[in-house]
């Protein structure tokens, strides 16, 4: 049920500050602050009367008190009483329902499409820890150009560095330092698309991703696309677009999310030698918030 504090307030703040809970690079000590958003703070207004007589006031002996000024004043405020509540007070009235109904999420782009590769995937505390991969400076990935597809909202967010259409943390193998590295990972808050031109068609011995949140952005889920022609085909398809029409072959499909929030995760794909491929597509499921991808490492046979 609604509930109302009905005391006057004194002063009100929309959120609080705390001690940064981790050291970072811009605060080594620990003293930076960090923002409670959305943490309402209240100051509420007291009044009662005081002899003339009186020297002292005596509180209530209660470590849940916190007094932050006190003023002694020789006329009380006039007796003024609104006619009517300010505020809904909430008599009588039920529990709130909720009416909403959220439409159903969108059927993932490669539903019901065999892909050429079984991923493999791994869960570790630290990239030091993995065993099925560890993330590398030297790939054949690191002198091509990632870009995102700028179309339908799937831009990349504000913060992961994105210089024009290109996103160069994704394979500049400088990877995430601690679980929440914001300077060092690329990540969408919807759905996103990220394009590989890799000049000519090349058979793509693995594909290898890494993230790393403390939290819910660390699982992957996405799905990996192919295409040999020089001319990179349409990278807006959807779900409804029939298979033939793409222009794309399904190279894998990558969920993590059964291993668990938090932590560093890796995938690789290894498709069949045989096939080769000039572009290729990934695409990254909309998870209400999306994954912190810090590197990709691409393996190239010639």
């Amino acid at each position: 049920p609604g509930f109302i504090k009905r005391d006057p307030v004194a002063w009100f703040a929309t959120h609080r500050h705390r001690p940064r809970p981790i050291a970072v690079d811009d605060a080594p000590d620990g003293s930076a602050t960090v923002n409670d958003a959305y943490r309402f703070c209240y100051l509420f207004r007291y009044s009662f009367p005081v002899g003339v007589d009186d020297a002292t006031v005596t509180l209530p002996d209660d470590p849940r008190l916190r007094v932050f000024a006190a003023t002694l004043v020789t006329r009380a405020d006039p007796p003024l009483f609104p006619a009517h509540p300010l505020y809904d007070d909430f008599t009588g009235r039920a529990p709130i329902e909720m009416r909403h109904e959220y439409p159903a999420p969108p059927v993932p782009v490669f539903e019901g499409i065999a892909p050429l590769a079984t991923p493999a995937t791994q869960r570790a505390e630290s990239f030091d820890a993995l065993t099925l991969a560890r993330p590398s400076e030297t790939d054949d990935g690191a002198g091509l150009t990632f870009t995102f597809i700028h179309a339908d909202g799937w831009t990349p967010h504000p913060a992961s560095g994105a210089s024009g259409a290109a996103l160069p943390r994704l394979n500049d193998g400088d990877v995430a330092r601690h679980d929440d590295d914001t300077d060092r990972c690329v990540w969408f808050d919807n759905e996103g698309r990220v394009a590989i031109d890799l000049g000519a068609p090349r058979a793509l011995d693995a594909f290898t991703t890494f993230s790393w949140h403390r939290s819910n952005r660390a699982p992957q889920w996405f799905s990996l696309w192919g295409a040999p022609e020089a001319q990179r085909p349409d990278t807006t398809f959807t779900h409804a677009t029939p298979p033939g029409e793409r222009g794309w072959t399904l190279i894998g499909i990558v969920d993590t999310r059964e291993l668990g929030s938090g932590g560093v995760h890796v995938s690789r794909l290894t498709p069949p030698g045989s096939e080769r491929f000039r572009h290729l597509l990934l695409i990254a499921e909309d998870m209400g918030q999306g994954t912190f991808f810090t590197e990709i490492d691409l393996e190239l046979a010639e």
